[in-house]
């Protein structure tokens, strides 16, 4: 069983607490402006209008967090062919971070592969998981044998533990996607 850890994505209940909060401001400043009758009057300033959309792709904001730095001189877009780091670069990061996931006392993980695959290839190898990026956009995934103990599960139960992990990067950010366990 795959137990994936996704790393800056968003989820339902964040949605629905921060769609909460966003009610909430609306709420607090039809407040302080006088209620809905304050921007019929005019007394409350209306939008300074459409909002803006980027224009990068979506796969491409903010996904993930910062973890290994690419090459200077890699394209910033376009060819999503050729990663921006090196199996070494990402060898190195993997020995300088544990995978949160491992058991305190154990041995460090080792890396037993690295391959850098477009989206598509890594799903099918993670049991068809979805990677949250296009199916032709290029990933870095790492493979890891370790100690590893899943806390996902119903509370009080005992964690699981496991012998393989995954680590996800965006090749072209280095950008740590989501690790899992197996």
């Amino acid at each position: 069983m795959l137990h994936l850890r996704s790393v800056g994505r968003q989820f339902r209940i964040p949605l629905i607490v921060s769609t909460f909060c966003l009610f909430a401001a609306a709420v607090a400043a039809m407040s302080f402006y006088g209620g809905l009758s304050a921007l019929a009057s005019g007394s409350m300033p209306p939008p300074a209008g459409p909002p803006r959309v980027s224009e990068t792709p979506v796969h491409a904001r903010h996904e993930g967090l910062p973890a290994i730095q690419p090459r200077a001189g890699c394209p910033a877009t376009g060819a999503i062919s050729v990663p921006c780091f090196t199996e070494a670069d990402a060898r190195q990061w993997v020995a300088a971070h544990r995978l949160p996931a491992t058991v305190p006392g154990t041995a460090d993980p080792v890396v037993t592969s690295v391959q850098f695959l477009p989206s598509r290839a890594v799903s099918a190898q993670l049991q068809g998981e979805s990677t949250g990026v296009p199916d032709d956009y290029l990933l870095c995934l790492v493979r890891l044998s370790g100690t590893f103990r899943s806390t996902w599960g119903p509370a009080g139960a005992t964690p699981q533990v496991f012998h393989e992990g995954v680590i996800v990067f965006d090749s072209q950010t280095g950008n740590l996607l989501f690790d899992s366990v197996e």
